[in-house]
């Protein structure tokens, strides 16, 4: 299913604000303009529930909850929407890998970030859905 980018809904999760900033600028730079954030993963549940995103980009590490902690979280929901978790972490091990792909996510990003590499990945993403 090939989704339309100004109705597609993207969530980041990242307790980095630099890295929120230069993702959410990368999704606007390619027309993803519904775009949510946020630095807190307390919150992704309430908000989860409200603005019902397509994916999520969505920090390994994080204070509080971490990214795996969240998607055994979300995998509890049983709403029958779709979604794909992309990972982005500044790990590069195969564990983490491994980890992410067995709970769920459709993808893994290492940083730093690339252009080319987050846009694509972002529409292959879409294009599993």
């Amino acid at each position: 299913m090939n989704f339309d980018k100004s109705m597609s809904k993207i969530l980041i999760v990242d307790d980095n604000i630099a890295n929120v900033l230069l993702l959410e600028r990368m999704l606007n730079i390619s027309g993803y303009n519904n775009v949510r954030t946020l630095t807190d993963s307390r919150e992704i549940l309430k908000l989860y529930s409200t603005y019902k995103p397509n994916l999520i980009l969505l920090d390994f590490r994080m204070p509080f909850v971490d990214g795996l902690q969240i998607m055994d979280e979300l995998n509890l929901i049983k709403d029958n929407s779709k979604l794909s978790i992309i990972m982005i972490s500044a790990e590069n091990d195969k564990e983490y890998y491994d980890k992410a792909l067995a709970k769920g996510a459709t993808d893994f990003i290492t940083k730093p970030f690339y252009y080319d590499d987050i846009v694509s990945r972002i529409q292959s993403a879409f294009e599993c859905l």
